[in-house]
């Protein structure tokens, strides 16, 4: 869409002078047509420099329309972290800066633009063009930092001493040890400064240990801090690089979002498994600190270095921790359908929000998705060239165009659980609350199932999922325990579509698996204003999900005693964020990784 009136004028163009790294500070304001139903406007700067690109989100200051209420007027800023703009150094060409507004569901790309008269094109480090006629901004860089050489002897030589160095320091640490205890002792005696960190409140036991620990902290931290325990990663990765060539026929799943083989890492495998010269290793577990012991820190370095292709189905921390070799290609088979909530680097400065100088995602030379639609808002969230997004579509979605296996996993879950059969089953299905897998709840008093089976007089049914990351769980009343099911830590979530009658929801990616069952949906959004203020979405939620919105619970029983669903939104969303519905999306990522295997 390119139907919006917008003029977008740039009022600051600037290096950051505080800064010792090079960053680019950009303000904009920007006047459009004025939307009522629009909460939550976007605008991204993209950068080229011909052979890469990268899609950066800017932060949207304040937004308010004029007294006419015709125009809305948005003010909008971003810091720009040049060094760690793409993941290789400069290409040498000039870097085009172009704009994109998303207002609604009006998309202006390239957005029209004008420099402010007090902004001047001077950059140290760099010639500036201002091109408004062609939308866009040149800026080059007049000179180019070399990359730093990866691996080789000489690397490990150096990496060797290194640790020789850190070694002979926690020796050295240890020696000391006895010193540090009389340091205390002779600082409690006011013979000698005391450590900075200690206050008069503190005991005196309290001031002997704070001590010690600032005098031993320095020495040991140099020694073996945490910085120290990158580097011997990093030396242990080179020394497997050197003497470990890449084996061609190998293919490593790697998750810690799962233990098992199951989603779409499971389909993958059953499909490229057809090939016995293929040879699988596996590195799962649903557990982050499982992967922080060091054997499976050692198995992980072996099998990064050592596989053809690697593939991963969420955030995996153990890969930023060393650079992926040329000759291995990373694959991000994303847990999720379509493009909800943001993530990764489209939360920048958000809370929970990465900083710019992480590698968090971005070593995937191909992440897949379920349309080409959404390829630009995964690609920023990746901080990935758009070229690494493969609309190939979802692999776990292949079941719901299998009418043999809907139809074995209903006798399955009626078999197990006959208390479900003949009864309307209600499946609520959030996601969590908090900023990741560690701090994520979800506050089980702002929903109670029993209310659904009352206000339906025993016809419902009411099965209750809540996200993996989420450790509370639900009490379940004994009168209610034939009615009220919670599987939680067991079933599918896509298995458990096949017999849902109506789903509720807020935030949570399942309203695509459920569009392409034509299922019925409740979202049921009592904290949206805070949500969209700390997470935000891709979209305008209130025009974007495909069902009937509640703020309360009360709303929520009144649409289920109703029937008011607004079934009519599904099949339009289902549409727009899946290319294809051919049951085929598992064949098509295995063929890119065939192809990627072929090109060895």
């Amino acid at each position: 869409h390119n139907t919006l009136n917008c003029d977008l004028l740039v009022q600051e163009f600037e290096l950051d002078e505080s800064s010792e790294e090079a960053v680019l500070l950009l303000s904009f304001r920007i006047k459009c047509d004025y939307q009522v139903e629009v909460r939550s406007p976007k605008l991204a700067i993209l950068f080229s420099d011909g052979d890469q690109d990268r899609r950066f989100p800017v932060s949207i200051r304040s937004y308010y329309p004029e007294a006419d209420f015709k125009q809305c007027v948005i003010f909008a800023s971003a810091r720009v972290r040049l060094p760690y703009l793409f993941t290789k150094p400069f290409s040498g060409n000039s870097i085009r800066i172009q704009f994109e507004l998303i207002y609604g569901e009006e998309t202006v790309f390239p957005v029209p633009f004008e420099i402010r008269s007090d902004v001047q094109p001077e950059l140290e480090g760099f010639t500036v063009k201002f091109q408004p006629e062609k939308q866009q901004i040149l800026m080059t860089p007049l000179h180019q930092e070399q990359a730093v050489e990866q691996g080789g002897i000489k690397s490990v030589v150096r990496g060797i001493f290194h640790w020789i160095h850190r070694i002979l320091l926690a020796m050295l640490s240890v020696l000391l040890f006895p010193w540090f205890l009389l340091d205390a002792l002779f600082a409690l005696a006011g013979c000698t400064r005391q450590a900075p960190n200690i206050k008069p409140e503190h005991t005196s036991g309290m001031r002997f240990l704070l001590q010690v620990k600032y005098g031993y902290q320095g020495l040991w931290h140099r020694a073996l801090g945490r910085d120290s325990i990158a580097e011997a990663v990093t030396a242990i990765y080179r020394v497997i690089c050197l003497f470990c060539p890449v084996k061609k026929n190998r293919v490593t799943f790697m998750s810690s979002r799962r233990g098992d083989l199951t989603g779409n890492p499971e389909f993958v495998y059953q499909e490229l498994k057809k090939d016995p010269n293929l040879q699988f290793r596996f590195l799962m577990k649903a557990d982050p600190f499982f992967h922080m012991r060091l054997g499976n820190v050692l198995r992980f370095l072996y099998l990064y270095a050592t596989s053809s292709v690697v593939m991963v189905d969420d955030f995996f921390q153990l890969l930023n921790y060393v650079e992926k070799r040329p000759q291995v290609r990373l694959i991000q088979l994303w847990h999720a359908c379509g493009a909800f909530k943001t993530f990764g680097f489209s939360r920048i400065e958000k809370p929970g929000g990465p900083k710019q100088n992480s590698m968090n995602h971005r070593q995937y030379d191909y992440s897949i998705v379920s349309s080409q639609e959404i390829a630009k808002f995964y690609a920023e969230g990746f901080g990935v060239p758009q070229s690494h997004i493969a609309a190939t579509g979802i692999p776990r979605t292949d079941i719901f165009m299998d009418a043999a296996y809907a139809d074995r996993v209903r006798r399955s879950l009626y078999e197990k659980y006959p208390a479900l059969e003949g009864k309307k089953v209600v499946l609520f299905a959030p996601t969590f609350r908090g900023n990741g897998q560690k701090t994520a709840y979800y506050p089980l008093h702002r929903f109670h199932p029993e209310k659904i089976v009352e206000e339906s007089g025993g016809e419902y049914a009411v099965i209750l999922k809540l996200h993996p990351f989420c450790r509370e769980r639900f009490e379940i009343p004994e009168e209610y325990r034939d009615s009220i099911f919670d599987f939680s830590e067991e079933s599918e979530l896509n298995d458990l579509l096949f017999i849902t009658d109506l789903l509720i929801t807020d935030y949570s990616s399942a309203v695509f698996e459920a569009s392409l069952l034509n299922i019925p949906m409740i979202l049921y959004a009592f904290d949206l204003r805070e949500y969209i203020s700390q997470r935000d979405f891709y979209y305008e939620y209130e025009s974007f999900v495909p069902g009937k919105i509640a703020l309360t619970e009360s709303q929520m029983l009144r649409a289920i005693r109703n029937g008011d669903f607004q079934t009519e939104k599904i099949e339009p969303f289902c549409r727009r964020f899946f290319d294809e519905r051919d049951g085929h999306s598992t064949q098509r990522v295995a063929n890119l990784v065939r192809s990627l295997l072929a090109a060895k």
